[in-house]
């Protein structure tokens, strides 16, 4: 059954869990005026969920040349703190 989608009556839950780390997947650009970073998040080795964060033309501005940059930017957006 791999792969198929079963729609259900919508249940909500609620969990909690402790972020440890995450992972830069892909970093779509649109020249001179945005970017889209797809972020996956872990709790130790165990996947928890993606975030798609967007970059405003001027968050974009300021990313320049330097990538650490934008692992702050994650890191801002998501409220972490890189260790």
């Amino acid at each position: 059954m791999s792969g198929t989608e079963i729609s259900v009556v919508p249940k909500e839950e609620s969990v909690s869990f402790t972020i440890t780390r995450f992972e830069i997947g892909s970093v779509s650009v649109i020249l001179y005026t945005t970017a889209t970073i797809v972020v996956s998040l872990y709790s130790v080795d165990k996947f928890i969920k993606s975030e798609v964060i967007t970059m405003t033309e001027e968050e974009y501005a300021g990313w320049g040349a330097d990538d650490d940059y934008l692992v702050a930017f994650v890191c801002s957006k998501l409220g972490l703190v890189k260790a």
